[in-house]
């Protein structure tokens, strides 16, 4: 009997949260895998590839740092038009040929880059005090691309483990984290910025769906009635729709704010000393966010920030 060859079907999304479950149920499309923004290795190893034989032996740093939030694809084109700049000209390619086809990119006001270190430096605070997902550093960026659209000025990134017993417990410290940016800025500054909220993936929209996902998915509420949706459209229309439910995720919110609230009080000046730290370097590892805390805890804060 002649061996046949088979057919891979292969999907891609940014919207996971929309396909119909029908479609990922073993014998469709069974294998998922998430893909995440490359870093800078990654993304110094993509633009060698697409590179191929040109640059070999230039510092790509500056490229990298620029392309700071891009996507394999985003890299793929410029390099394209820096190719195609080069043929234009009758010569080979040049460094400045690649920074000439990214956009430039704006300094972002020391005013402004304080706010957004306090803010991340308040998710990796509590990130590190609560029994969630484990931090594994936090950044910031100097600048931003000038072009149009919402950009990530800073960010704390977690480890979800594959495997892990999540209880109301655990959701209830996810949201204590969520919202701890909109708590430091409070603490701070007596207010927080619009970028809390807004659209799906901002802090507050995030937490919203959690909370509300706990009272009609989990059954950690008052219920243990379990509705199996939990795109945000589908969340927000039952949270309009019920009364009772919108209170309830309300309730948690602000439950939840308030505690992350009071552990950031109860570490103001480690969350300022990290905030100019995170400024002065750009990114602090966990490691050093804990170290940080433990000195507190020490009360040898003090005589660190001056040494700082």
């Amino acid at each position: 009997m002649k061996k046949r060859e088979g057919i891979v079907v292969v999907g891609a999304t940014n919207f996971p949260e929309l396909i119909d479950p029908a479609l990922l149920r073993p014998g469709r499309l069974e294998r998922h895998f998430v893909l995440s923004l490359p870093d800078n290795q990654t993304r110094n190893d993509i633009f060698r590839f697409f590179l191929g034989t040109a640059l070999q032996g230039q510092d790509l740093r500056q490229v990298v740092a620029r392309s700071a939030g891009w996507s394999g694809a985003a890299i793929q084109s410029c390099v394209r038009d820096a190719r195609r700049a080069a043929r234009r000209a009758q010569r080979k390619m040049r460094l400045a040929d690649l920074l000439a086809a990214m956009p430039s990119r704006i300094p972002i006001p020391l005013d402004m880059l304080r706010a957004t270190a306090v803010h991340e430096i308040g998710h990796a605070l509590v990130g590190v005090l609560v029994e969630a997902d484990r931090l594994l550093y936090v950044s910031i960026q100097e600048s931003y691309a000038d072009i149009n659209g919402a950009q990530m000025l800073g960010n704390a990134v977690y480890e979800v483990g594959p495997i892990a017993r999540k209880t109301s417990t655990y959701f209830e410290n996810r949201i204590a984290v969520l919202l701890a940016g909109v708590a430091a800025e409070r603490i701070v500054y007596g207010d927080h910025s619009d970028g809390a909220g807004g659209h799906q993936s901002a802090d507050l929209n995030l937490a919203t769906d959690l909370a509300t996902m706990m009272e009609v998915k989990w059954g950690f509420g008052q219920s243990l009635i379990s509705v199996a949706a939990d795109h945000p459209h589908h969340l927000e229309v039952m949270r309009s729709r019920q009364p009772l439910l919108r209170k309830r995720v309300e309730t948690t919110l602000r439950t939840q704010m308030e505690r992350a609230s009071r552990i950031l009080e109860q570490n103001r000046e480690v969350l300022e000393f990290l905030a100019e730290q995170l400024i002065l370097r750009g990114r602090l590892e966990a490691s050093e966010i804990e170290e940080a805390v433990l000195l507190n805890r020490q009360g040898n804060m003090t005589s660190k920030a001056k040494a700082g």
